[in-house]
């Protein structure tokens, strides 16, 4: 599996490292793994879980739901339902605003 660090996920997606460190923090980046040094490693779901934060964050939607958004997305399929509905309720909040 391909990894990148910090740095380089911050150059591919045009934000600050202290940005990706909060985002971990507040459980929108979980099961980020890191090297014999400590230094944190995105694999490729990270990344695209990543996209996924950023995209849903320029909808304005709260890191709260944003958060419980992912940990749907990595506990599978069996919350699609749940996903879906999420977003649908969303995308009506936005086009209200």
């Amino acid at each position: 599996m391909k990894y990148v660090s910090i740095g380089e996920a911050s150059a591919t997606f045009h934000i600050p490292e202290s940005t990706l460190r909060y985002y971990e923090k507040q459980g929108l980046l979980p099961l980020i793994e890191r090297d014999a040094a400590g230094r944190r490693l995105f694999s490729e779901m990270q990344m695209a879980l990543l996209e996924t934060v950023l995209r849903l964050k320029q909808t304005h939607m709260p890191i709260h739901d944003i958060s419980q958004y992912i940990a749907w997305v990595i506990e599978g399929e069996r919350t699609t339902e749940r996903r879906q509905d999420m977003m649908t309720r969303h995308k009506q909040a936005v086009q209200k605003a």
